[in-house]
């Protein structure tokens, strides 16, 4: 029994050792990943501007305060839907190759409305 037991225990021991160094990512991996991030970030980035430039054509139509907010939070909507979308599938597609990429969001104004937008980093492997 204590043999089974001990080669049990080996065997757990051996599979631990080195079964995630075979996930571990390379180099090229981790600066593949990085210029992808920061391309996604780029991304973010316009769609900010994008965001607030429509707030602003928003606001400077001549329509009703109940118009104005309701287009603001559908801009607004909008940008918080396709900023996750991006960060998600960038958070996995790293992950699949073992690299931890992080939201650090970061708070944005569009039109006196202050919104939470998560730009990535690289964290590690």
């Amino acid at each position: 029994m204590k043999k089974v037991i001990c080669t049990l225990l080996t065997v757990v021991l051996l599979f631990g050792l080195f079964v995630p160094t075979s996930f571990a990512a390379s180099n090229k991996d981790y600066k593949e990943i990085i210029d992808q991030v920061e391309e996604v970030n780029e991304e973010i980035e316009e769609l900010i501007e994008e965001a607030i430039e429509g707030a602003e054509e928003v606001l400077e139509s001549k329509k009703g305060q109940v118009y104005i907010d309701k287009e603001i939070n559908k801009i607004i909507t909008k940008l918080v839907r396709e900023t996750d979308k991006l960060a998600a599938k960038m958070i996995k597609k790293a992950a699949k190759i073992g690299i931890i990429v992080l939201c650090e969001y970061v708070e944005v104004t569009i039109a006196n409305h202050k919104v939470l937008i998560d730009p990535l980093r690289v964290v590690g492997f």
